[in-house]
């Protein structure tokens, strides 16, 4: 941002994607659509009030409007990412 004139607070995006969830879902055709909204990003940012957070999408919820095997995958892989979560995150 600061090359395009902009100064803003830190941000960090991860992708935390595993083969064993996503190949699930890309292996098929008709479910390679919803790639863009897989559940691996997490991104943790600080704000102007000097504390750090954790943002993420909540694909739990976003799974259970596609159903089938795309809501299983996304459920379990939303799953561990708050596991990872719980262990780093100090409240």
């Amino acid at each position: 941002m600061k090359k395009n004139g902009t100064d803003v607070l830190p941000v960090k995006v991860f992708e935390l994607c595993h083969p064993k969830h996503s190949s699930k879902i890309l292996l098929k055709d008709d479910e390679s659509i919803v790639s863009s909204v897989m559940p691996c990003r997490i991104s943790v940012y600080e704000k102007s009030n000097g504390k750090t957070y954790i943002s993420r999408m909540n694909s739990g919820i976003l799974a259970k409007s596609f159903g089938g095997t795309v809501e299983e995958v996304m459920t379990e892989a939303s799953k561990e990412v708050e596991e990872i979560l719980s262990l780093l995150i100090v409240q």
